[in-house]
């Protein structure tokens, strides 16, 4: 707005007027068909069937088989897109799923082995010690194991 009560500035619909052009202070009002502005010069007379030429009607229909060759292009890059979209959502939930079993199976519970909680480079208990690697009982590995630590991106010991 440029001073008090005056109008803002708006840009004009590109859907009407198939352009862009600077946006300048106006109010459209309820019904103005088709939509026209000071900003943008008169629009030309459209034809009617009275008025428009052999050449112009052809344009015309020229226009028309390309927009639906485009329209066509553009519904089958969609479906191509989707298809993507879901093959990928497929590969993720799969990849996720095959992560979630890999943690189950190297989970932390309570074992004997060396660099033990109680006996640092000696053997003993282990308070987090590997489900998979090692042997829990005897020859426990300390939890993270080098497989958790690589599902986490950290790098392995």
């Amino acid at each position: 707005m440029t001073g008090p009560g005056a109008a803002p500035a708006v840009p004009c619909s590109l859907a009407a007027l198939h352009h862009p052009h600077t946006a300048h202070p106006w109010e459209p009002q309820p019904g103005m068909d088709p939509v026209h502005c000071p900003g943008h010069p008169t629009p030309p007379d459209r034809h009617t069937a009275d008025t428009i030429t052999d050449d112009a009607l052809d344009e015309l229909y020229q226009q028309i088989d390309t927009l639906e060759g485009v329209a066509t292009r553009a519904e089958q890059l969609a479906t191509e897109l989707r298809t993507t979209a879901i093959t990928h959502q497929q590969r993720a939930d799969t990849a996720e799923a095959a992560v979630a079993r890999v943690r189950q199976l190297h989970r932390p519970v309570e074992g004997l082995g060396r660099d033990s909680d109680d006996n640092p480079g000696g053997y003993g208990l282990i308070n987090q010690a590997c489900t998979t690697c090692g042997t829990p009982d005897e020859l426990a590995v300390p939890w993270p194991c080098d497989t958790i630590r690589a599902l986490n991106d950290e790098h392995p010991s």
